[in-house]
């Protein structure tokens, strides 16, 4: 008797009505897909594309009850047994399948018109595979055999998303239009480019489906292809939606910071975690002499509001120290950078070796807790250590892009400090990394972001438009993972001026690509096969000097993206959230009373529903430069439209409290 290939499910009645997939409410719709099109050879138990003796013999042996329903491939009429039902389905399918599809090559794809919420249904049995064996780079949808087309032509620009539940394991691909326009396949002299792929288990909502989110411009055509895993092959449908344009949320809401005067710059950076925030001014002017020492202002979220908590300085202030050029939050530790700071050479404002203060909360208080400086005679000026850090957990890492060190010249190297309990607890220096390849004045470490086991380390100044390093922590050292440089990157694109991660997803923004309209490249973790780039993002109206992934916050699914240049300087900052494996772009964030050359954007940070972007040359009255820092509520969705709750309340939802929360998602 033939083996069975028990993973592969044959569709029937029960089934049909399981892969029904819901729609949204207007403004943003769910990948819809019912499966459908089932394949005429229904009684094809062995899938060899005829319905013979050997179907026959598998039905009779698995006649009866079925003891495990979802294994009884012969219980075609879906009643969990094989009967003399299935036996008269099979007999009447007897002989050849139906002959090869229709659209089984590319260049016979089937047009879709049945766009959302229509059926266009698809059956694999007979097809050949027309396009290439491998796809894209994640390694469990990267083969596809068997496979379809079909073609679709948006009528506006947005996100498309196309969803297929099918019988079988199944793999979908995307590509945009060839090099010449119009609509093209992945094969010949000037082949269709891959926009993206996904295979069955990126789709939860159907058993056995996939689905795709691909930035589209209306008029344009897009090719789909749907084949399966290697041996699958069956029936479904495929369904194209689409989330409407971004929104925008405008704030006039900003951050109280008393004391501060012209040319202070607060807003240049900004970190939060849960309900602290912190952001500095590091040319804030103190006391006796401390001209542009800088400071940091602590804030906590109460109720609906962020109350100013505290005003952090340097233990020892003095003049020039840019105290507060970085900061980073994690629990009840706040890390500060002063990128200029020297005990040595108060009296020279270019000496630039720098540290990193530590303030740890009491319950009460922010309590500065120590410095961390590079281990001793391994700091030098110019170094510039401490323009970036970052923290989580017990670890903390600072990033020093001008040190020397056997890279090379200012080559750049990023510090790991470890909190062990010693002595009531201190923080030590356990690793400097420095990159695999590094050069000259690569500026390693021009940003810096760590989660868990992982860190990731910009080097903005790498060979071919930058690149960045990805180091995992082993216990006893942090040895180099991964280098990321994506293909055809612009030597000007400045890869790496801003990193971000969280768990397994990283971010890379390179704010000088195409002429400065800038580019973020989102990585996934796929254990042994690496970190894998799944995505690219790109403001929906980005334009030449928006200097777009300047800044960049992720947690958990969602994602703030600063481009502080655009409209003139006045800047934005655009949400993204996580859908179905992909990332849609949700809302603009611009500032209500913003003018040119105020760099909204110039930082952001993100945490649940809350969003903070700053914009260090914001005018405050008369005074210039003084800069401010906007909040944001309501970025998350609750009213199951698929639109920011800032959106929905900009649009006349009520919220009588004003928490940024709709009245209708409050108990």
């Amino acid at each position: 008797m033939q083996t069975v290939d028990r993973t592969r499910r044959f569709m029937h009645a029960a089934s049909l009505v399981q892969c029904l997939l819901a729609t949204l409410a207007a403004g943003s719709l769910a990948p819809s897909a019912v499966a459908g099109g089932v394949c005429p050879c229904l009684g094809d138990i062995t899938g060899d594309g005829q319905v013979s003796g050997d179907d026959l013999a598998i039905m009779l042996g698995a006649w009866g009850p079925c003891g495990n329903c979802a294994s009884c491939d012969a219980d075609f009429s879906g009643d969990c047994q094989v009967n003399a039902i299935d036996l008269g389905i099979l007999l009447g399918a007897w002989g050849p399948c139906a002959p090869v599809p229709a659209n089984d090559l590319c260049s016979e794809a089937t047009v879709i018109v049945n766009g959302t919420g229509g059926a266009n249904p698809f059956c694999t049995l007979g097809a050949s595979t027309d396009g290439p064996s491998q796809t894209c780079g994640v390694p469990a949808f990267s083969s596809i055999e068997g496979d379809v087309w079909f073609r679709f032509t948006p009528n506006l620009t947005g996100t498309m998303q196309v969803g297929v539940c099918a019988d079988f394991d199944v793999r979908l691909a995307v590509y945009g239009e060839g090099l010449f326009g119009g609509c093209a396949c992945p094969s010949g002299i000037f082949p269709a480019p891959l926009l993206g792929c996904a295979g069955t288990d990126s789709f939860v909502s159907c058993p056995t489906g996939a689905a795709l989110l691909v930035p589209v411009t209306a008029g344009d055509c897009y090719t789909i292809r749907i084949g399966g895993a290697p041996g699958q092959h069956g029936s479904g449908n495929v369904d194209i939606n689409f989330y409407v344009p971004p929104c925008e949320i405008l704030s006039s809401t900003k951050l109280t910071a008393g004391g501060l005067e012209a040319d202070t710059e607060f807003g240049i950076s900004t970190d939060m975690s849960g309900d602290v925030a912190v952001s500095g001014a590091i040319f804030d002017d103190l006391l006796f002499g401390g001209a542009s020492a800088g400071s940091a202002r602590v804030y906590r979220y109460q109720g609906n509001l962020w109350s100013e908590d505290q005003t952090l300085v340097a233990p020892s202030a003095f003049a020039g120290q840019r105290f507060g050029i970085s900061v980073a939050a994690d629990g009840d530790w706040i890390a500060v950078g002063a990128g200029d700071i020297d005990a040595a050479c108060v009296a020279d404002p270019d000496c630039y070796t720098g540290a990193v203060h530590l303030y740890h909360n009491n319950g009460t208080d922010w309590l500065f807790d120590q410095t961390l400086t590079p281990v001793s005679g391994d700091g030098s000026p110019m170094d510039h250590f401490g323009t970036r850090v970052d923290i989580d957990g017990t670890r903390t890492l600072v990033a020093a892009s001008n040190d020397d060190n056997a890279n090379g010249i200012r080559a750049g190297a990023v510090y790991v400090y470890e909190f062990v309990s010693l002595f009531g607890g201190v923080w030590l220096q356990t690793s400097k990394l420095l990159a695999a390849d590094g050069d000259n004045f690569d500026d390693f470490g021009s940003d810096v972001g760590v989660s868990g086991t992982w860190a990731v380390v910009g080097a903005s100044n790498d060979e071919a438009g930058g690149s960045a390093y990805l180091f995992q922590d082993t216990g006893s050292s942090w040895p180099q993972k991964q280098k990321l440089h994506p293909a055809s990157l612009p030597a000007t694109a400045d890869f790496g001026y801003a990193v971000a991660i969280d768990g397994s997803v990283a971010v890379v923004g390179a704010p000088d690509f195409s002429t400065g309209t800038g580019k973020a490249y989102v990585y996934e973790n796929f254990g042994g096969a690496g970190w894998l780039l799944t995505a690219t993002l790109t403001a929906h109206d980005g334009a030449v000097g928006d200097s777009f992934g300047a800044s960049l916050s992720i947690a958990g699914d969602k994602l703030l993206i600063g481009a502080p240049n655009a409209s003139s300087g006045r800047g934005a900052a655009y949400l993204y959230w996580r859908v179905n494996g992909g990332w849609v772009e949700r809302a603009k964030l611009l500032a209500t009373d913003g003018l040119s050359n105020d760099a909204f954007g110039g930082s952001v940070a993100i945490d649940g529903g809350l969003g903070l972007v700053g914009a260090y040359f914001d005018n405050v009255g008369l005074s210039v430069d003084v800069g401010s820092v906007y909040r944001f509520n309501g970025l998350f969705e609750c009213t199951g439209n698929g639109v920011a709750e800032a959106c929905d309340i900009a649009n006349g939802v009520p919220d009588s409290d004003l928490d940024g929360i709709p009245d209708i998602c409050e108990p």
